[in-house]
């Protein structure tokens, strides 16, 4: 009778522990969907609370550029933009380059380099009485002109 006792109990301690580890699984997996799903709302906060930072940034430097393009509108007394003035106003600007395009369709940089756009998107649309932005990856301009 001893044995059977004995063996009664073995048997339940290993029913308990085979509970206890099924349970523990349970609980693991349930704890780690709750943390992948925790960690995905907080991946897509983060890359919303970007996005919406990066907005407002571009907004800020498109209202910058328009406010310049008004004041230079409005100082100009003669219809020519100086490599001099070009330098003034760079030193003072927020951004890190200035380009002016001229009536005939050529950039002017500030250290005085000069280079065609009449074929530019944003030469055609400016000379049409448009504004706007464009981003321009393959610059005229090189290092030795």
């Amino acid at each position: 009778m001893g044995k059977k006792k004995t063996l009664r109990e073995i048997t339940y301690i290993l029913i308990l522990l085979a509970a206890i580890i099924v349970l523990f699984y349970w609980y693991t997996t349930q704890n780690s969907r709750r943390m992948e799903e925790r960690n995905k709302n907080y991946a897509a906060d983060s890359a919303r609370l970007t996005a919406v930072k990066i907005d407002d940034k571009l907004s800020t430097a498109e209202d910058l550029i328009t406010t310049y393009a008004y004041f230079i509108q409005k100082t100009l007394t003669a219809p020519e933009i100086t490599v001099e003035m070009l330098q003034q106003i760079e030193e003072k600007s927020l951004f890190d380059t200035l380009i002016f395009t001229d009536r005939e369709g050529v950039d002017h940089a500030p250290d005085g380099r000069t280079a065609p756009a009449s074929d530019r998107d944003y030469y055609k649309q400016g000379i049409q009485g448009n504004s706007g932005i464009s981003i321009i990856f393959n610059p005229y301009f090189s290092e030795d002109t």
